[in-house]
């Protein structure tokens, strides 16, 4: 059980120790091989670049745990291979999936006219009326830039 402690918690109040609420929350990042779906999912886990990264093969998991407005939620983030030969292997992991991720590459614009594939990959496997999101990653690269803002 998750207990958040209040800065009455060690004053000898019992009452400070209040159970948090639970939720899971499953989010699916999609899009393009090598738009940067990994490193941004690792950047936002350990707070570090990695530089050494390589493509994803069919699937990877990892999850973070936040307390947002006094809920313990479980972001479950399933970080999917971007090339082609591995689609076949991710609609067994749409299933569930509160929300999506669809990253493109500024740099690629290809990457960015593939976005309405990957959110009809996405409704199609999960339904329609989920939550999606576009983020456009590699934006310090603005000289190599192709996909206008």
């Amino acid at each position: 059980m998750a207990v958040r402690l209040t800065k009455d918690a060690f004053s000898g109040d019992a009452s400070a120790c209040v159970p948090l609420k639970k939720t899971n929350f499953k989010i699916l990042v999609m899009g393009d091989s090598s738009v940067g779906k990994t490193s941004l999912l690792r950047q936002y886990m350990t707070k570090a670049y990695d530089t050494t990264l390589r493509s994803t093969i069919g699937v990877d998991y990892m999850r973070k745990d936040l307390v947002v407005d006094n809920v313990l939620v479980t972001l479950q983030l399933w970080d999917t291979a971007g090339q082609e030969r591995f689609k076949s292997l991710t609609p067994a992991f749409y299933r569930a999936a509160d929300a999506c991720l669809i990253v493109f590459d500024v740099t690629n614009v290809q990457s960015f006219n593939n976005l309405e594939g990957w959110l009809h990959d996405f409704e199609q496997n999960c339904g329609e009326g989920r939550t999606c999101a576009v983020l456009g990653n590699k934006t310090d690269l603005a000289d190599a830039r192709v996909v206008p803002q």
